[in-house]
């Protein structure tokens, strides 16, 4: 099956991450590693092409990085700013999930919630 045809059910999965988020995640997304959204759960602000195509910015350079310091392969890249925060975490090899939440979430939450979203998503990137 195509991602395409499971898209309905991604985002089902998307929106029960932020949902699970007590309103603390505001963009959930599952996006290729060359920048294409595959499936969103975005509040209207966010422009999902411009959050994936930023996102796999973020995530070649973060693996770049990594490699030249040699510490293994990327798992997760945490971005926090004075106004919300950003995880980025592998669902597949060529697929990542990336979330935006408010910047007085529950860390810890959004961790494990972020986790366990990875875990259900990844029958479909198999």
């Amino acid at each position: 099956m195509s991602i395409e045809s499971n898209a309905s059910q991604i985002r089902s999965v998307l929106r029960g991450l932020n949902g699970s988020s007590d309103g603390e995640i505001e963009a959930s997304v599952v996006i290729s590693t060359d920048g294409f959204p595959l499936a969103s759960a975005l509040n209207d602000n966010i422009d999902s092409d411009r959050y994936a195509a930023m996102s796999a910015s973020l995530l070649s350079l973060a693996n770049r990085t990594i490699e030249e310091i040699h510490i293994g392969r990327m798992r997760q890249v945490m971005v926090i700013g004075t106004e919300g925060m950003m995880l980025l975490n592998y669902v597949s090899s060529e697929a990542v999930l990336a979330i935006a939440a408010r910047p007085k979430a529950n860390l810890g939450k959004i961790l494990i919630n972020t986790k366990n979203c990875v875990a259900r998503l990844q029958p479909f990137f198999k």
